[in-house]
């Protein structure tokens, strides 16, 4: 379960980040230049040039951040949304004050801050940028007009601050609502693919992602262990004790399985009593090893039946192959570890059998074969 929301999750974390550059550079390298040419502006061209570059320098360096760091982080410092409102402000200041419709880019910087933040704080942050603004157009306004409290471009001033607050709040709330509706849909996402039994991801879910993991292993050169388990006996057993019974048994090997793995590896019930396992980036040897474990641990534990009464033994067989080393196709490997599987439950159970001594059998068996057709003809 960890595995699966933890996959889910870096894809999420790495689309976000992306989108953050991506949007903090269409404001640098479009808005800005737009809103420049559109006012007031005190600067030639020189000068606004050497303020583009300024900005772009600083924006450079937060998206280092946002492309190095945030993935680790999964927070962006609270401090960044501070300087950019400081880097608006002396926009705001450098391109007319008041006579600049570039405040706009405080709604920006409000929407990216509501994104992570509840109402609440969202709506406080956008108080601090008006009177950031407030500040930034009225010393503008001073030193271009003198003292202009009693002026036309405070009522303007006034009423783009009422305008910020209303839209922040505004956007506080739909964010608040897109995000419990995002919440619901992750639930139903999660629900979907994971076994509601034992809680762990199901076959929908393997089959969703195994291409794109085996993908990875391919370009990392690493192999893919594929271990199927079938609880032995588990009809007769649920025949015996009861389904109920027959659940907390595959409850508790689905609790042993997790407790044996490493965060990497991803367990799945496969259907029924079966359960597969991936395991990436181990030797085929240490696979098998794993496999026995698992196998042990469900062997050693007394099972509680007829109301504690009784208690009776239950085990596992286990069949093993490994991507690329048997197949390059996963389909085809995880064919095979059912084949060992299924060889390991006709030669009496409660082992782990690896594709290798499965094909050992067949050739053995195959050489014997030979042998007896060349007797037969020596008789003849």
């Amino acid at each position: 379960m960890d595995t699966k929301t933890n996959f889910h999750k870096r894809e999420r974390e790495a689309r976000s980040g992306k989108s953050i550059v991506n949007y903090r550079w269409i404001i640098v390298l479009i808005l800005i230049p737009l809103f420049y040419f559109a006012s007031d502006s005190v600067l030639d061209i020189k000068g606004f040039s050497k303020v583009i570059f300024g900005v772009m320098a600083y924006n450079m360096m937060v998206t280092y951040y946002l492309i190095y760091e945030y993935p680790k982080s999964k927070v962006v410092p609270e401090y960044i949304y501070y300087i950019d409102a400081l880097v608006v402000s002396i926009l705001v200041f450098l391109f007319g004050g008041i006579g600049s419709d570039i405040y706009i880019l405080y709604l920006f910087i409000i929407a990216s801050y509501g994104v992570v933040n509840t109402v609440s704080k969202t709506l406080k942050f956008s108080l601090m940028m008006v009177g950031i603004y407030s500040i930034s157009s009225f010393v503008y306004g001073t030193i271009e007009n003198g003292f202009w409290i009693f002026s036309d471009e405070l009522m303007k001033m006034f009423m783009r601050n009422i305008t910020i607050i209303v839209i922040s709040y505004a956007v506080g709330l739909i964010i608040s609502e897109v995000r419990k509706a995002d919440s619901l849909h992750r639930k139903e996402f999660l629900r979907a693919r994971t076994d509601k039994l034992t809680g762990l991801p199901n076959r929908h879910f393997m089959e969703q992602i195994i291409d794109k993991e085996v993908k990875d292993c391919q370009e990392q050169g690493k192999v893919y262990n594929v271990l199927m388990f079938d609880i032995d006996n588990f009809k007769r057993f649920n025949d015996t004790y009861g389904h109920t019974l027959g659940d907390e048994l595959l409850k508790r090997f689905a609790l042993i399985v997790t407790q044996s793995m490493r965060k990497s590896d991803i367990p799945v019930r496969y259907g029924g009593e079966e359960f597969l396992v991936l395991l990436k980036d181990i030797d085929f040897v240490t696979a098998v090893g794993v496999g026995e474990r698992v196998r042990r641990q469900l062997e050693n534990q007394k099972i509680d039946v007829e109301d504690g009464n009784i208690k009776t033994r239950v085990t596992v067989s286990c069949g093993i192959a490994q991507f690329p080393t048997h197949s390059t196709d996963i389909k085809e490997v995880i064919k095979m570890a059912d084949e060992s599987l299924y060889f390991a439950k006709g030669h009496g159970k409660n082992v782990v059998v690896g594709y290798d001594e499965l094909l050992s059998y067949k050739k053995e068996n195959e050489i014997q074969s030979v042998e007896s057709i060349k007797e037969e003809s020596l008789v003849r």
